[in-house]
């Protein structure tokens, strides 16, 4: 198949105009892939950083960023992104994928930390609602850990959290007011209860 050149100024302007779309496609993508590693960059940053006082310096979270396609039609390309992390054992750093689970709610921690992380990056400054987010995190020295790491967290940031717990005696320990809610005639109602109440329970 063969196509004939046009040699007219319209036909020349058409090819121009279709040169110029394309070269200022290729640009936006070009700026969106650099804002989106620099958005990721930042993202790894801060949950890394809020990891380390629970699980120990040796370890680092990490966006592992995979193209899907890319089309040369559209602004940007197609991504999946999968969450790691990375800890040095006997010298080398060794990569976990998050979704393959890591035992003792590493996956549920991390997914918490991810975000507050993004509410941060992105400038939200509303409350965070947590359900039941950290029920398979191990009632240990994990625990203790990372309830130091939330109380000064949440101070730090002025961060407003609210977590729907059946263990309360663990979060009353950090919480300003605890709700207990209850059933009374087929009807969910709530109280304010103290850190003492909750010990009785």
């Amino acid at each position: 198949m063969s196509f004939i050149k046009p040699t007219d100024d319209k036909g020349q302007k058409m090819i121009k105009f279709a040169n110029n779309n394309k070269n200022a496609s290729i640009f936006i993508r070009q700026i969106a892939a650099e804002t989106r590693t620099q958005a990721l960059a930042i993202i790894e940053q801060l949950v890394t950083a809020a990891m380390r006082p629970i699980f120990g310096e040796d370890y680092s979270f990490f966006l592992e960023l995979k193209e899907v396609s890319t089309k040369e039609s559209e602004n940007t390309g197609l991504f999946t992104i999968f969450p790691c992390c990375e800890k040095l054992q006997d010298g080398k750093l060794i990569k976990h994928p998050l979704k393959d689970g890591n035992g003792g709610g590493l996956q549920e921690i991390v997914s918490m930390l991810l975000r507050i992380a993004f509410g941060q990056y992105s400038g939200y400054k509303g409350p965070y609602i947590f359900d039941e987010s950290l029920a398979a995190v191990s009632k240990d020295f994990v625990f203790e850990k990372l309830l130091i790491f939330l109380d000064s967290y949440i101070k730090e940031l002025d961060l407003q959290i609210i977590q729907i717990t059946h263990s309360p005696e663990l979060f009353s320990q950090i919480s300003n007011i605890n709700y207990q809610i209850f059933k009374e005639n087929g009807m969910a109602k709530a109280k304010q209860v103290s850190q003492d109440d909750i010990k009785e329970m």
